[in-house]
């Protein structure tokens, strides 16, 4: 009696596990294998350009339990903003804003991403220095935080810029912005979002070196001893706006004529005693410096000239009462017989203090007869007009062939 309810109860729990796993295998499914939510993890909401950032998908069923092995799809609404790879690694390529989306078996997630710009930082410009009034030139930008789109500005106006690296730029600037001497700021512009102007950097704008001046002739040379005040005109080359006519070192008023002329007020102290004053022109820096020094003669004043005097084309001659001869005015081809090619405003001792009883004046030379009856000229012999058997020209008076010397007293 006792073995057949054992065996009865037996069967009955039999049954039930039958039955009961006839029950779970009949049941609907419970979605435990179907994805129902997908969430996006590592998501900055912002970027800066040029930066990385990796996300990941996670897939959840119903319940909330994760699934793992399902093959993630990303993708981005602005891959010339931020783009996306097949593991999910965003890379911010330019400012803007971008949505990042991911799809798991039919379902998705997604997240913004805004991209900025970063604050630019300039380190060094080259050239760092030009010279004013030269032409246009590239200059080259270098620093860090630099984006296609960054700007380059000119005492804070854009310049055409042309984008190398997140190092370097290069712009365009043009002869107007270097046509005087001064300094520049330079800046860099990125633009929003983000970006910002960066620090400044000095470029140097100099002045245009100046020559170094030389001084090729006085006008006048001479003058005698107490004539008072007057204009001294210096020609040569090298003379600048800013040159200056130094009197025995020291400056004087200058008038600029040209880049070969100047004009100098000699007071009537300069000149009020005889002797020999050293002329120069001074160029201030940058550049420029001290010219060669030419003398001025300030001869003392001659005795009376006798009526003995000789008119040329182009200049005059007397003689004293003690017989020296002096000849004035223009000194070109040597005929004023002082050594050099000089203008006299004054008349001027022949070179050598010579005496003379008696001189002529031709177009373009100087004759004169000493008491010992010898004669001798100075200027122009281009056709042999001196007598001295050559056509050399002389500076100086020189003695003509013995044929035309006076041959007794």
């Amino acid at each position: 009696m006792s073995t057949n309810r054992g065996i009865a109860e037996l069967a009955i729990l039999i049954c039930a596990a039958v039955f009961a796993s006839r029950k779970d295998s009949s049941s609907p499914t419970d979605g435990a294998d179907e994805v129902a939510t997908v969430e996006i993890t590592g998501a900055p909401s912002t970027m800066m350009v040029g930066s990385t950032a990796q996300l990941s998908a996670v897939a959840k069923d119903h319940r909330g339990r994760v699934l793992s092995g399902r093959q993630a799809a990303w993708a981005s609404s602005a891959p010339a903003v931020a783009s996306v790879n097949e593991s999910g690694l965003v890379t911010a390529v330019s400012a803007g804003t971008a949505t990042i989306s991911v799809l798991i078996d039919g379902r998705g997630a997604s997240v913004t991403i805004t991209v900025n710009n970063p604050m630019p930082a300039l380190h060094a410009l080259e050239p760092a220095q030009v010279t004013a009034g030269g032409s246009g030139f590239e200059l080259t930008v270098r620093g860090m935080g630099f984006v296609e789109g960054s700007v380059v500005r000119w005492n804070g106006s854009n310049r055409q810029t042309t984008y190398v690296s997140e190092t370097e730029l290069r712009a365009a600037i043009p002869a107007a912005d270097i046509s005087q001497p001064g300094q520049a700021e330079v800046t860099v512009s990125n633009r929003a979002p983000g970006g910002g102007v960066s620090n400044a950097l000095v470029l140097t704008i100099a002045p245009v070196p100046k020559p170094e001046p030389a001084i090729l002739a006085l006008d006048p040379s001479s003058v005698f001893a107490a004539s008072g005040a007057q204009t001294l005109t210096v020609r040569g080359v090298g003379f600048v706006e800013s040159s200056v006519v130094r009197w025995n070192g020291a400056d004087r008023p200058t008038t600029y004529v040209s880049e070969t002329e100047l004009r100098a007020d000699i007071s009537a102290a300069d000149e009020a005693q005889v002797g020999e004053a050293q002329v120069e022109v001074f160029n201030p820096a940058p550049g420029g410096g001290l010219s060669n020094a030419l003398p001025f003669t300030i001869v003392a004043r001659p005795s009376t000239v006798v009526p003995r005097i000789a008119l040329g084309r182009h200049h005059t001659c007397g003689v004293s009462e003690a017989r020296r001869a002096y000849y004035w005015d223009a000194g070109s081809n040597g005929r004023l017989g002082h050594g050099d090619l000089a203008h006299a405003a004054v008349p001027v001792p022949v070179f050598g203090g010579m005496t003379f009883i008696q001189v002529t004046a031709g177009p373009d030379d100087t004759c004169g007869i000493t008491a010992d009856g010898r004669a001798f000229c100075s200027g122009n012999n281009l056709f042999g007009q001196l007598g001295t058997g050559n056509q050399v020209w002389s500076a100086v008076p020189v003695l003509i062939l013995p044929a035309l010397q006076r041959s007794g007293p």
